[in-house]
Order: structure tokens, then sequence, then C-alpha cells
């Protein structure tokens, strides 16, 4: 008996520690990181790698994960992979419409691979903390990245492990929501104002604007400190709103030079921070309209079904929608737009306060990427979520 009660200890352990591998190793980017760095080691390797863990787990603990496994989400998967297929046949079928077709494959794996590790994991606390620690990486990471502009090959923007200022400033916005369990609530606002730190260096408007829905969200579900939830819901939510018009306004702009930070910017975070009078006159804008423009024309022309998976990847530009919904709009018409809607549909009655916060800053991230369905990272946070249907308390246990 001894012996069996040691072995299943030894056996929560490795199950404990397989979650916290697969979601800092995920969630912090560094999985991309190491590929960059040394090319050989394909990303397809840490694909297989975590399907094998899935497999495992899902071969022993069985009954476990059937009975805390989120079915409308796992259905949904499958109805989304679907989706793909659909719009495969009918697409041009090019070369980027199989790379799409093989990227959403991928997806789909991942998926179904961090959703059996999670729902097997016995020690519940463990993934907020995982993702705890992330935050606080991710914003050491980008602080020097900062001040150290060799670190990525992003100039005058902290990017971090994740390579891209904007992926980097979504993700550490949706952790610092997702770890809020973790945190006691004594400190959760100074987490969240560290957080806010790292996201601001990324000068990305979108990252801060979710960064900002997240305290607020956090603050209308008492999730954010033992005071008043109006009290903390106005607060928050007027402090938030004048960091935003100070970032956008520039008058944050003074407030680098004041600090000496002046040196660390160029021409392009200067804009972001309004120095040329507007925050929007950079050439990221720009484009951007110009793709937003181009797909509400493309979905028009073909509103039911699109135009076949890959066929943004098609436009003769360098740049994609850079928005989840009109990709999917011109892809897949409305029926995508229908599968993507049931997805927050399926969701959202069973997930807990803080999962639905993050629901909703994953929601409206999709306004500003396209890549929300395909990176390894928003896949692990988007299961995470999901996790809160069968095994509830992955995010309500409440720090003291």
């Amino acid at each position: 008996m001894y012996v069996d009660q040691v072995s299943r200890v030894r056996l929560k352990t490795l199950l404990s520690l397989a979650a916290l591998v697969v979601v800092v190793f995920y969630a912090s980017g560094v999985y991309g990181y190491i590929q960059i760095s040394d090319r050989s080691l394909k990303p397809f390797y840490w694909y297989l790698a975590t399907a094998g863990i899935a497999v495992v787990i899902m071969t022993t603990y069985a009954d476990r994960i059937m009975r805390n496994l989120p079915l409308p989400f796992a259905l949904w998967i499958a109805a989304y992979f679907c989706q793909l297929l659909v719009t495969f046949l009918y697409s041009t079928q090019s070369t980027e419409s199989t790379d799409q077709l093989i990227a959403g494959f991928q997806a789909v794996t991942l998926l179904y691979s961090f959703l059996i590790i999670l729902v097997a994991v016995p020690e519940r606390q463990i993934v907020p903390i995982a993702l705890a620690a992330v935050v606080c990486l991710s914003v050491c990471i980008n602080v020097f990245d900062f001040v150290r502009p060799t670190f990525t090959s992003v100039a005058g923007r902290a990017a971090g492990f994740y390579e891209n200022p904007n992926t980097s400033g979504k993700i550490i916005a949706l952790c610092m929501v997702l770890s809020c369990a973790a945190i006691p609530r004594q400190l959760r606002v100074p987490f969240c104002l560290f957080a806010g730190l790292g996201i601001l260096l990324t000068f990305s408007r979108s990252s801060w604007l979710l960064w900002a829905i997240g305290m607020i969200g956090l603050a209308a579900t008492h999730e954010l400190s033992k005071t008043s939830r109006a009290v903390t819901f106005w607060i928050v939510s007027a402090l938030s709103a004048f960091i935003i018009f100070a970032l956008l306004s520039g008058s944050m702009l003074e407030i680098f030079y004041t600090l000496g930070l002046g040196a660390y910017l160029d021409s392009n975070t200067v804009a972001r921070l309004g120095g040329g009078g507007t925050t929007f006159q950079d050439a990221s804008t720009s484009v951007r309209v110009d793709m937003i423009v181009r797909s509400i024309e493309d979905f028009q022309r073909h509103p039911w079904f699109g135009l076949g998976l890959g066929s943004t990847s098609e436009w003769m530009s360098m740049s994609r929608p850079h928005n989840l919904y009109l990709m999917i709009a011109v892809e897949a018409g409305v029926l995508g737009l229908l599968v993507i809607t049931a997805l927050f549909i399926f969701m959202w009655p069973k997930c807990t306060s803080i999962g639905r916060v993050a629901l909703i800053v994953y929601a409206i991230s999709g306004f500003f990427s396209h890549m929300n369905l395909v990176q390894p990272a928003m896949l692990c946070l988007l299961a995470i979520i999901a996790a809160c249907h069968g095994n509830r308390a992955l995010l309500t246990r409440s720090a003291p």
C-alpha cells in the first residue's frame, strides 16, 4: 500500500511538472526563440513531443480526462478543422492554401494536446503559478530588450522571446489575467502594473488597450482587490483611461525624455507615442487600413462561403488582414464567422470570472491579429481558458 501511495505521488508530480513545462515553454515564446536561434530545431519537433506527452497522459488517465474534458470545446475544435477542410476544397489549393491547411492541422493537434495535459493536472494551482512566472520572465526580457536593442531584430520596441512586439504585448496581457488566481489579492494591482511595464515597452497600441480591458475586467469581477467592487472598478477604469490617454496624446513621450529614455526611442516609437501630433501616422497603420478595405471588398463579393482557405495569403502584398475576423470573413465567409462565434458562445456560460475576462481579452485581441488560432502560445492560453469548464478550480482558487 505504501508503495502504491508513493507511486501515485510521483505520477501526480510528473503530471504537474509536465503541465508546468508545457505552459511555460509555449506561453513564454521560448519555443519560437529556440527555433530562430537554431534553425535545425524545427517547430514540428516540439509539436510532436507535446502530442506524445498528451497521448501518454490520455492512455494512463483516460477516466480522469473524460470526466474533466470540456466537451463543447473539444467538439468545436473538430468543427473548426472541418471548416478548414471545406474551405480548402473550394480554394485554389495553391501552395499558400496547402500551407494554411497544414498550419490548421498543427493548431488542432496542439489544442487537443494542451487540453488533455491541462485537464489531467492534479495540482491545479500549478497553471496560474506557471503563467505568473511567464509574466515576470517576459517583462524582464522586454525591459532588457528595450535597453539592449540588439536582443531582437525589432528596433526600438521590446519583443522579447516572441520576436514580435504585438505578440509579446497581447500574451503578457492574457497571462496577467489568467495568473491572478495565483497572486495574493493585496499584490494583484502591483502585479498588473508590473505587467503593464512590459506591455508599455512593446509600443503596441492594441496591447495597451488589452491591458486596460484586462484591468477593468478584473476590477469589475472583484478579482483585483478586496475593496468595494464599484470603488475598485471606477478607480481602475479612470486610471486605465488616463494611462491610455497619456500614451496616445503624447504626454507619455515627455515622461520618457524626463527619465532619460529618449535615446532608446526611434522615429517609429516616437510616432506611436504621439510625437508627430497623432499616434496613427506610422506606416503600420496605413498598411492595416489598406488591408481592412481590401478585406471588406472581398467579403462583399463572396459573403457566404468566402474565397477559400489561404486566399488572403495570395494577395499581392506583404501583409494579411491583421484581423482574425476579417481574415475568416474573406476566406470562409459567413460560415466561418458562425464557427468562430460558436467558440465564444460555447465557452462563455461555464467560464469562471477570471476565465471570462481572459476570454474577452482573447476575443478583442482578434481584431488586431489574424494569428490567434495559429500561434502556439495563443492556442495554449485558449486551452487554459477552456480547461476551466471541466476542471473549474484551474482558475478559481483565489489566493488569500
